[in-house]
C-alpha cells in the first residue's frame, strides 16, 4: 500500500521546512491519505528515501530505465521510469540531467 512520502528536492543541503519558508514537494509515488512520512526518510533525496522505503518494505531493489535521452550532445533531455514492487512510476516530462530525471 503506497504511503506518503516527504522528501529532499533540492541541491542545498538538509534543512527544516521552517528554515526555508515554504513546504516540501512531494515524491511522484501515489500517496494515501491519512498516513504520515516514515521519519527515517523525511528529507533525503528521492532516490536514497525510495531505496530506504523498498528495503523496509522488503520490496527489493528500485530498478531505473532510461527510457529516453533526446537532443544534442550539449542539451540532452531525459526520461527515466523505475520499477518497485508495487508498479512502474514514469515523469510526464523531460529533465535536462540524467540525476534530475531520476529524482522526478
Amino acid at each position: 500500500e503506497p504511503i506518503p512520502v516527504d522528501v529532499k528536492v533540492d541541491r542545498q543541503g538538509l534543512s527544516t521546512q521552517d528554515d526555508k519558508g515554504t513546504p516540501a514537494v512531494p515524491s511522484s509515488i501515489p500517496l494515501t491519505t491519512g498516513k504520515s512520512t516514515p521519519s527515517c526518510i523525511k528529507g533525503k533525496h528521492p532516490v536514497s528515501a525510495l531505496q530506504e522505503l523498498c528495503t523496509i518494505k522488503k520490496w527489493g531493489v528500485p530498478e531505473y530505465e532510461l527510457l529516453s535521452q533526446t537532443g544534442p550532445s550539449h542539451m540532452r533531455s531525459f526520461i527515466y521510469r523505475v520499477k518497485i514492487e508495487v508498479g512502474t512510476f514514469q515523469p510526464a516530462c523531460c529533465s535536462n540531467t540524467k540525476k534530475m530525471a531520476k529524482v522526478q
